[in-house]
């Protein structure tokens, strides 16, 4: 396996994506059950996209090694997820379960000899170079510098008045309205990125930064705030108004 074959393309004929979603579920659940960070999902399901991205990578996996051999497409799918679950919460984790506790969990039917095996070769193929940006990594950094600001406005529905809507500046509201604004705002940024994550060719092909932007800009619509993207966001992304305007 060469490095240069991950190229972070999509292919829809990847034999993998039949099983894709399925996969990821259980990564989710895995990941839950072994208390892991958002992060580690995310980066466990990069390593594996663009790995069995790699053309024929089902394929040549079966041909080139053992345990592969004879084995069918969904469980080599399963061993190559389970496998960067474990590479990705090495990574990102201060502590990491044992390979047959994940092997269990995932339902994953291979010896340790074997999973070790994979992970080499996955990690020697990845040059163990797993610095892979993901929308929740990006999306916490600008959590942490806040996406919602003093010169925000929010617009609100005046029942049976005209006109319909006003506008009135987000921190004239009360501080239980306010307080609630804010948790919506950040809830939305932190549970959209697990719907999209299922969707492969987005997952892959599209750049986290530009994700980001999107995951934002509908969580300050859902939350009625104008401008729908202020100047102080615009100065956090390095002014890329080009970009922003191509995700809207």
């Amino acid at each position: 396996m060469d490095h240069k074959e991950i190229t972070g393309s999509y292919s829809a004929d990847a034999k993998y994506l039949r099983y894709r979603k399925q996969n990821i579920k259980s990564l989710f659940q895995v990941s839950e059950r072994f208390g892991f960070k958002s992060q580690t999902v995310h980066l466990s399901v990069a390593i594996y996209d663009h790995f069995l991205q790699v053309p024929d990578m089902v394929d040549r996996l079966r041909n080139t090694y053992p345990s592969c051999k004879g084995v069918v497409s969904e469980q080599i799918c399963t061993f190559m997820a389970s496998v960067s679950l474990f590479v990705g919460a090495k990574y990102s984790e201060i502590k990491y379960p044992v390979v047959e506790d994940v092997c269990t969990l995932m339902s994953c039917p291979f010896t340790f000899d074997e999973f070790i095996e994979m992970e080499r070769t996955l990690l020697t193929t990845y040059e163990w170079n797993l610095q892979l940006p993901t929308t929740v990594e990006i999306i916490s950094t600008f959590l942490s510098q806040g996406i919602l600001f003093q010169s925000d406005q929010i617009i609100i529905e005046t029942k049976g008045e005209a006109p319909a809507h006003k506008i009135v500046p987000l921190l004239s509201l009360d501080s239980g309205t306010l307080a609630t604004t804010v948790k919506k705002a950040r809830q939305l940024c932190q549970y959209i990125p697990n719907l999209l994550i299922y969707d492969a060719e987005l997952s892959v092909s599209t750049k986290p930064m530009h994700l980001v932007v999107a995951i934002i800009l509908e969580a300050r619509r859902k939350c009625s705030l104008t401008p729908i993207w202020p100047e102080e966001l615009d100065l956090m992304v390095f002014g890329s108004k080009s970009k922003i305007s191509k995700v809207e």
